[in-house]
C-alpha cells in the first residue's frame, strides 16, 4: 500500500500527447502504452541526503518519483538483446536494425548515430516501501532489513516512445522508408511487451521487480 501523491487531474496532466504524425518524415511512428505494475518498481535517486538509503528517482522539480527518457531507452535495448540473445556488445554492434534504433554503441563512435528512437519520460503519482531482509546461505537467517522507497504494485503508468527515421531523408524513397518503418515497428512491439511484462525496468529486475501486468 503506497502514498497517494496530491496531484489533480494527474494521469490527464502526465500523459503525453502524441504529435502529429503527418509533418514528420514518411515512416514515422510513435507507441504509447498504459500500464499497472505487477510488481514495485525501484531505482536509484542521485540526492545526497535523504531519509532512508535507497530513494526512488523522482523528477527534479516536481519531486514525483518517474522513469526517465535515459531509462527507458537503456531497458528496452537491454530487452531487445535478451530477446536476440546477445551476450556481447559486438553482436548489436553488427546489427543493422539495433544500430539504426538505438544508435552507436560504446565505443563505435567513428560514424555517430544518435539512433531513431525518442523516449518520453513516465511519470507515477504512488510511493511505498519496500523492505528486503537478505539471508545469508551459511545461516540461513536474516540479517538487517534493507529499505527501498519503491512505486509499489498496482500503480498506473504511461509508457511512450516517437520513432523518425531522419537518417533517411534524402537518401531513400518513401516505399523504401516505410517498409524498413514496419519491420522496426515489429521488433520494436516484441520490445516492449517483453520489457513491461517479462524482463522488467528500473533495479533488481533479476529478482522480480518493475514488471507491469501483461
Amino acid at each position: 500500500m503506497g502514498q497517494v501523491l496530491s496531484l489533480a487531474n494527474y494521469h490527464d496532466t502526465v500523459s503525453p500527447s502524441l504529435p502529429n504524425l503527418s509533418s514528420f518524415p514518411p515512416g514515422s511512428w510513435a507507441i504509447q502504452v498504459h500500464f499497472t505494475l505487477r510488481k514495485p518498481y525501484l531505482s536509484k535517486d542521485d540526492v545526497d541526503f535523504y531519509i532512508i538509503d535507497n530513494p526512488v528517482k523522482k523528477e527534479w522539480i516536481f519531486k514525483v518519483p518517474y522513469v526517465a527518457p535515459s531509462q527507458w531507452k537503456g531497458a528496452l535495448r537491454a530487452a531487445m538483446r535478451r530477446l536476440r540473445g546477445y551476450t556481447t556488445w559486438k553482436e548489436e554492434a553488427q546489427d543493422e536494425q539495433m544500430v539504426r534504433l538505438f544508435g552507436n554503441v560504446k565505443g563505435e563512435e567513428d560514424e555517430f548515430s544518435a539512433g531513431r528512437l525518442h523516449f518520453y519520460p513516465t511519470f507515477f503519482d504512488r510511493i511505498g516501501l519496500e523492505v528486503i531482509n537478505p539471508h545469508p546461505r551459511d545461516t540461513g537467517a536474516g540479517k538487517q532489513p534493507i529499505y527501498f522507497e519503491c512505486v509499489p504494485a498496482g500503480t498506473m503508468g504511461v509508457f511512450t516512445l516517437l520513432y523518425v527515421p531522419l537518417d533517411l531523408v534524402g537518401r531513400s524513397t518513401p516505399e523504401a522508408m516505410e517498409r524498413e518503418a514496419k519491420a522496426d515497428l515489429q521488433a520494436v512491439a516484441r520490445g516492449v511487451r517483453a520489457m513491461l511484462t517479462e524482463y522488467g525496468f528500473g533495479a533488481k529486475t533479476s529478482s522480480g521487480y518493475g514488471v507491469a501486468e501483461a
